[in-house]
């Protein structure tokens, strides 16, 4: 849920070339879709739950199916064609990934400067 503001900067960034949703509506689509994956992802943690095998291979699905609902999600109302869907995931991916290190590499940097764990 704590990314979910940076989840709807970057669809915003993405989208940036469609002015139809203003950010505010980018917000409500990631929410949309963050919370149909909640319910499926927990309603499927919870059938697993018993079994360590099946419920290893739901954890390593989870995330294949977290990029393809998004890309789902995104692809309906901006009436992308293939290639533009696959060309936005990669430049969402890209700029994720950016972030992401960028918020490890402060963080780091937080704990070897301020704190005693290093």
């Amino acid at each position: 849920m704590a990314m979910l503001p940076f989840l709807v900067l970057i669809s915003r960034r993405v989208f940036i070339n469609k002015k139809q949703f203003s950010l505010s509506e980018h917000f409500v689509i990631n929410i949309y879709a963050y919370s149909h994956l909640s319910i499926i992802i927990n309603i499927a943690y919870l059938l697993t739950i018993w079994n360590s095998k099946i419920i290893y291979y739901v954890s390593m699905g989870n995330m294949i199916f977290q990029i393809g609902f998004f890309t789902w999600v995104f692809y309906k109302p901006f009436n992308l064609t293939i290639k533009q869907t696959v060309l936005k995931l990669l430049l969402f991916l890209v700029l994720f990934a950016a972030i992401f290190f960028i918020i490890i590499i402060i963080t780091t940097v937080y704990i070897a400067l301020f704190t005693d764990s290093f």
